[in-house]
């Protein structure tokens, strides 16, 4: 999907500005209020269906763009191709998407939804971590590991959306660094049904964290 020509930085890295700008935003009509989903009809402002049936714990989510085919491809290659550079540039278009949309938030640090010791030897890289780094440095913030894993998890891909709560209940515990925190923004790839990342919200005030946002490259859009 990428067009061939010449990185213009070395921080390019297989992505150049102009592929990254083919990226749709979801907010080119109306979203979501909190969550960010697409809403169906421009000038409709407030909740959409998810939200209206689900209590997600966080205060605000947003998505670089919609997980479709382009955003897709560069998310396979980053994570199952090992392309591990596409942090680079799938981190500067979080990094954009923050400062568009979340740069007035009131947060101390960037974290990520951090993957389990044993994934991690497999992978051989967390590639929310390595995306949650850049975002960090875009928002000025320090970037803290405020989550651990309590245990392995199927994928959640693997798993019918009815069964992607479950999986994740309890797999995720707050670290003593969430104590006192105001605010933290959370860093992930896929925002799909937001089993996953709810969880992860739980988990941080459970911990202590007063808010907690979400940031992540792409939003799948159910139809």
């Amino acid at each position: 999907m990428q067009c061939g020509a010449f990185a213009d930085t070395p921080e390019d890295r297989g992505l150049c500005r102009r592929c990254l700008e083919q990226v749709p935003r979801l907010d080119r009509h109306a979203v979501c209020e909190k969550c960010g989903y697409p809403l169906p009809v421009a000038g409709i402002a407030g909740c959409c269906p998810i939200c209206a049936e689900t209590d997600f714990p966080f205060d605000l989510a947003r998505a670089a763009g919609p997980y479709e085919p382009l955003l897709r491809e560069w998310i396979h290659r980053y994570k199952f191709d090992r392309q591990t550079g596409l942090h680079l540039p799938l981190g500067r278009l979080l990094a954009a998407e923050y400062h568009r949309t979340m740069a007035g938030l009131d947060f101390e640090c960037v974290t990520w939804v951090p993957l389990h010791p044993g994934r991690l030897r497999e992978r051989g890289f967390d590639q929310a971590r390595l995306l949650a780094k850049t975002v960090a440095g875009a928002a000025g913030r320090p970037l803290r590991r405020l989550l651990k894993r309590t245990r392995a998890t199927a994928a959640q891909s693997s798993l019918p959306l009815t069964g992607r709560n479950a999986n994740v209940r309890g797999a995720f515990a707050p670290t003593r660094a969430c104590a006192g925190l105001g605010g933290a923004l959370i860093v992930d790839d896929i925002f799909t049904t937001g089993a996953t990342l709810g969880e992860c919200a739980r988990a941080l005030l459970a911990g202590g964290v007063e808010r907690v946002y979400v940031l992540t490259l792409a939003r799948v859009v159910l139809n």
